[in-house]
């Protein structure tokens, strides 16, 4: 019992000391630091903390808790900073939740990431510097931060700091951030920016599309190109343009025209595949303006229609650059074109068509390209059409340079004969047929009987001239060939059909006063032979010849002589007279 006894008073000791020692400590009659730290509680503390803020620093760090800390820090916010680390990231945390305000400097980074690794949310609610500060933190590495923590001044912060965390902020920031930096020409990694964030900008602002690292820009520019949007000429230059071309040749025909034509001329130039319709006429022009060589590079419709367009305009064309082909085109196209082609080449396409037997217009020859022609190979002379192969026949002819005989026909010798009669000479003998002849000379007769072709007149008859100068093997040759003027009198249909050796008989005609008288020479001849030739020749005769001197001689008898002379009976004939000075000569006098 004595013990309980003792016991009892102790507790009651130690509890009445406990009341006093804490009233004492409200009246601030004791301060804190001088009760033993054995028999100090938080109480105590809170009650000594509440009096005097002061005594804040006395207490034990054991007795400090968050109650007597949110104590202190009601009475002095900046004690917190005093307070254990544990207790001052629990009451700031505390604050923070409540939105109630902390001074800036209260809060130091470390403090900070301790409050937001607690809640991650409450980071929004710190000091701007402090946050930024663990934002960049936590984005460096790799921590996950919600999106609607970071805005864009936050994030312009952090890129300030290091520009690589920007492809690690939240998509709208990262995109809202780019399109400021672009749009202020501020760098940008080209690892940040992908082809989505891009198309957000151009967007905004399609000229910013110039500001995007080069891959991506090429990327948006094709799609918009592939998908018939605008874009700006200026923003495309030559090297995107090729790298657009690269993915799709057929893309080139939406380039700005400038972009489009210099693509054209480089591919061209390097030999590159381009496609027939991807070049208008218009971009083919520009193109050859600058380098006419390109033009036999074009697709070939785009490459006629130019030399088409060139030719008419009288402007020149290097001769590699035509080829048959072409030539045949314009040539079906337009003989006035074809005529405008360099003289070499055209003469070099003809001798090849002739030479390969292929077909050619005739008004597409001309008598200097002929005659180029058959200064390479006179055999092509046979295959020109027919009037400029008589004319270049007629003009070697001409000149007396010899042209073989298997380049004549009948038709061509009548029409050198009827160019010039004078040709006669110098044409191969043995291509002179009959129907040369006939034909000659029935142009030299007219329908009456009497003469003539228009060109040969009483007093130029050339044709006859000419004939008489030519050699004895050519004449024979000439059944129908007359060799003096009496042939002008002769009946064409009469005569036509009679031996050279008889006509031959006629020499001379004589005319007085109009009429006329012609003299045959029977020489030679019997009765047998003389009759029916004489009676062929007395009807090819015109009315106007009065008298026919009949040559029959005398020396060898009388037979000749008489068979004449009775021929006054004929109807034909009023009589006949002898002349005086020559026996062997009989004149007829023909009856009208």
């Amino acid at each position: 019992m004595l013990i309980v006894g003792i016991l009892f008073i102790s507790v009651c000791f130690i509890y009445f000391l406990y009341v006093w020692l804490l009233i004492k400590i409200s009246k601030n009659k004791i301060t804190i630091d001088s009760i033993p730290r054995i028999i100090l509680t938080k109480k105590m503390c809170k009650i000594a903390v509440k009096n005097d803020i002061n005594s804040f620093e006395h207490i034990p760090m054991s007795l400090l808790d968050k109650e007597i800390a949110e104590i202190i820090i009601s009475k002095d916010i900046f004690l917190l900073k005093k307070l254990p680390y544990e207790i001052e990231v629990e009451c700031i945390y505390d604050r923070l939740a409540n939105d109630e305000e902390i001074p800036e400097e209260i809060i130091n980074e470390e403090i900070a990431k301790a409050i937001i690794e607690r809640d991650i949310y409450l980071i929004d609610r710190l000091p701007y510097e402090i946050k930024v500060k663990c934002i960049y933190d936590r984005l460096d590495n790799d921590e996950e931060i919600p999106e609607e923590i970071i805005n864009e001044e936050i994030a312009e912060s952090i890129i300030e700091r290091d520009i690589s965390l920007l492809k690690k902020l939240p998509y709208e920031i990262k995109a809202e951030c780019i399109y400021d930096r672009l749009a202020n020409n501020k760098e940008i990694p080209v690892d940040i920016i992908n082809k989505e964030i891009a198309e957000i900008m151009i967007s905004k602002d399609i000229f910013l599309l110039k500001k995007l690292p080069y891959e991506i820009k090429v990327e948006c520019i094709y799609d918009r190109l592939a998908n018939y949007e605008e874009i700006p000429e200026e923003i495309i230059n030559e090297e995107i343009a090729k790298s657009i071309i690269e993915r799709d040749i057929y893309l080139i025909d939406r380039l700005p025209y400038e972009i489009k034509m210099e693509c054209i001329y480089d591919r061209l130039d390097n030999d590159e595949e381009i496609p027939y319709e991807v070049i208008d006429k218009e971009t083919a022009k520009a193109i050859i303006s600058k380098d006419i060589f390109l033009l036999k590079k074009l697709p070939y419709r785009i490459k006629v229609e130019c030399i088409y367009d060139r030719l008419l305009a009288n402007r020149e064309i290097p001769k590699e650059l035509i080829n048959e082909e072409i030539i045949e085109w314009l040539m079906e196209r337009s003989i006035l074109l074809f005529s405008k082609l360099p003289f070499e080449m055209k003469v070099e396409f003809i001798y090849n068509r002739l030479v390969e037997d292929k077909e050619i217009r005739a008004n597409a020859i001309n008598k200097e390209i002929a005659k180029a022609i058959i200064s390479k190979d006179i055999s092509l002379l046979k295959k020109l059409p027919y009037e400029i192969k008589v004319e270049c026949i007629y003009e070697r002819l001409q000149n007396h340079t010899y042209v073989s005989k298997e380049y004549y026909d009948t038709d061509t010798c009548i029409t050198l004969l009827r160019m010039d009669i004078g040709v006669l000479k110098d044409i191969p003998s043995d291509v002179i047929n009959p129907k040369v002849i006939s034909s000659i000379l029935e142009d030299f007769f007219t329908e009456r009987g009497m003469i003539l072709h228009n060109t040969i007149t009483s007093a130029d008859t050339k044709f006859l001239r000419v004939f008489c100068n030519i050699d004895e093997e050519i004449v024979s040759k000439f059944p129908l060939l007359l060799v003096n003027d009496a042939i002008k009198l002769l009946k064409y249909e009469e005569i036509k059909n009679m031996e050279y050796e008889d006509l031959k008989r006629i020499e001379k005609i004589d005319i007085f006063n109009g009429m006329s008288k012609i003299y045959i020479d029977f020489h030679g001849l019997t009765k047998k032979d003389i009759e029916p030739i004489f009676e062929r020749l007395n009807s090819a005769l015109p009315d106007r010849v009065t008298t026919i001197e009949v040559i029959h001689g005398y020396n060898n008898g009388t037979v000749l002589r008489d068979f004449i002379r009775e021929k006054y009976e004929n109807s034909k004939f009023s009589g006949y007279t002898k002349t005086r000075d020559n026996p062997g000569v009989t004149r007829i006098h023909r009856k009208f």
